[in-house]
Order: C-alpha cells, then sequence, then structure tokens
C-alpha cells in the first residue's frame, strides 16, 4: 500500500510534533542532568577543600608539639 504524497507529508509532519516534543523533553532532561551533576561536583569540591584545611591543621597541630618537645 502505497501513501499519497499529501498523506505521507501529513502523517510526517504529525511525527515530527512528536519527536520534536520528545526531543524538547530529551534535551531538558539532559541539561538538567548536567546542570545537577555539575552542582555536585562544585558542593563535592568545596567539602573536599574543607576536609584538607582540617586534616592539615590537625596534622600540623599533632606535628608542632612534637617538635617543640623533641
Amino acid at each position: 500500500m502505497e501513501l499519497k504524497k499529501e498523506e505521507f507529508f501529513e502523517e510526517w509532519k504529525w511525527n515530527w510534533k512528536e519527536r520534536k516534543e520528545e526531543f524538547h523533553t530529551d534535551q531538558a532532561e539532559l541539561f538538567r542532568h548536567i546542570r545537577d551533576r555539575k552542582n555536585l561536583e562544585i558542593r563535592l569540591e568545596r567539602r573536599m577543600e574543607k576536609i584538607m584545611k582540617e586534616l592539615s591543621r590537625s596534622i600540623s597541630e599533632e606535628v608542632y608539639p612534637i617538635k617543640a618537645f623533641g
């Protein structure tokens, strides 16, 4: 069964609208995922910086008294 030219284009336009909506939804989801991932990376980076500062402070507090008594 062959489609007439007009029928083909009507079907194509309808499919295109559906595909376009799906694409926009998928694209928005993708950008939300990227944004969430980036925000997570930033939070983890800040947390790691804070942990490193606390760790270096606690190490220096332990090392300097030993040197003073040594």
